[in-house]
């Protein structure tokens, strides 16, 4: 598999069951790469990045760690779906899917990057700004 963007688009329209792209666009799936990126980044010691992504040049993502990232992308991908389908009046089937793909990343995350916890909630309590927002009733 190539380490790109679109090396990793081709792969996901492939884990997800859709070449052609028909059930998710190339944008949708990009976007669950991100997200499945930035949750990598806030556990890995040192940031990653993929060619074609953000304007990154160099995929920097340890090759090894290809697949887990796949793994969170097709979770975020089909949660997307999930959420754009939720106006329905039975949740969509791809829901309890996407939850057991996105639970499989966490926890592949934390076996592949063991003090990965540790780490991420130590960047959280130290952040400048906190990574939530008060709420106001």
């Amino acid at each position: 598999m190539e380490l790109t963007l679109n090396g990793f688009q081709t792969q996901l329209g492939l884990l997800l069951q859709d070449e052609a792209h028909l059930t998710w666009s190339m944008d949708e799936l990009e976007a669950a790469l991100r997200l499945a990126l930035g949750e990598y980044n806030l556990s890995a010691p040192q940031p990653a990045a993929l060619a074609g992504l953000d304007g990154a040049s160099l995929t920097t993502l340890p090759a090894h760690h290809a697949s887990l990232l796949l793994v969170g992308a097709a979770g975020f991908a089909a949660a997307g779906r999930s959420t754009r389908l939720s106006g329905l009046e039975q949740p969509p089937a791809g829901e309890d899917w996407s939850a057991a793909q996105l639970s499989a990343f966490r926890a592949l995350l934390a076996r592949a990057l063991p003090s990965s916890e540790t780490q991420r909630l130590a960047r959280l309590h130290s952040a400048a700004v906190p990574p939530w927002t008060v709420w106001e009733a």
